[in-house]
């Protein structure tokens, strides 16, 4: 198998261009960005299991042998940028049309601390970092349908990283789980016209204005509320005002706040079951790719 032919993704004076932005002087790399990228695709298809294979079966791409030389060439910083460059470009056709479910999740990406390495903590075993993004559901032949919110260095908090990320107003619906349940960010999103499907805490403190729906079957399961709450307990800053619906499906309780007043209940609750998705997609990144298997020990060759 040779390396794929990136002018599927971009043309080549696309790619150029992405080069130029990042290295205007035209220095000249024994190993190119662009070679890297190409070698890196075909990589994790085929599961090779470290530099040295790599160097060995991609030596005319990359126009050498040495895997030393490749391991620098992964974590040189305009290599990286070329790769962000290329990205930004990717994601201008991440256009969901209003309705759509655009579900939002983080991925860590971390490898023992026992290892050799030069990353950042991650917790007490482990060191690296992950990436926030979001990922549209049904998403149109020609879309891109994952859009990078954040790439994270070290240890991070769904909540407090997604402080200052812009989603689109009055467009898509973001389904999110419950570490982005957080007053400030539903607040924000209320206020901005953001809509969201967000699954709460089995205990979060609420107080019910009015009641939106009768308790009913919800397939096999039952809608034990639907309501419009004030959020929050009293002594808190902040109580938003939102829509609250509690639901026993099969052993699990689900608790959901979303801004959504004009859905059905049961189509808020379809909305965030189809949360699945993107945990099938993190499957086949890790998995079927091999994703989770790192060729570089340092934080910008993982970042890469």
């Amino acid at each position: 198998m040779s390396a794929p032919n990136s002018s599927g993704f971009f043309p080549l004076r696309v790619r150029r261009a992405a080069w130029q932005a990042v290295q205007p002087g035209q220095y000249h790399y024994h190993i190119t960005a662009d070679a890297l990228v190409q070698a890196l695709l075909a990589t994790f298809a085929l599961r090779l299991a470290g530099l040295r294979d790599i160097a060995a079966r991609f030596c005319e791409l990359l126009q050498t042998r040495n895997f030393s030389s490749l391991s620098h060439a992964l974590t040189r910083p305009n290599s990286l940028q070329y790769i962000q460059t290329l990205i930004e470009r990717l994601q201008a056709r991440h256009c969901p049309a209003r309705d759509a479910l655009v579900i939002i999740d983080g991925m860590p990406l971390t490898l023992p601390a026992t290892r050799r390495h030069r990353c950042a903590k991650f917790n007490d075993q482990t060191v690296g970092g992950g990436v926030i993004w979001c990922f549209m559901v049904d998403a149109a032949r020609g879309a891109c349908p994952v859009r990078v919110l954040k790439v994270i260095a070290g240890a991070w908090n769904d909540r407090t990283r997604m402080r200052g990320v812009r989603l689109e107003p009055r467009g898509p619906v973001y389904v999110m789980d419950r570490g982005f349940y957080a007053m400030e960010l539903l607040g924000d999103w209320l206020s901005q016209g953001v809509r969201f499907v967000v699954r709460a805490q089995r205990n979060a403190v609420y107080q019910t204005l009015r009641d939106l729906g009768r308790p009913r079957r919800y397939g096999s399961g039952w809608i034990e509320l639907d309501a419009r709450v004030r959020l929050g307990c009293t002594s808190g800053k902040l109580h938003p005002e939102a829509r609250m619906i509690r639901a026993v499906v099969g052993e699990q309780v689900l608790v959901i706040v979303t801004g959504e007043m004009q859905w059905s209940a049961e189509r808020v609750l379809d909305a965030y079951k189809k949360r699945e998705r993107i945990e099938r997609f993190h499957r086949i990144l890790k998995d079927v790719l091999d994703l989770a298997h790192l060729y570089s020990f340092s934080q910008s060759g993982i970042m890469f």
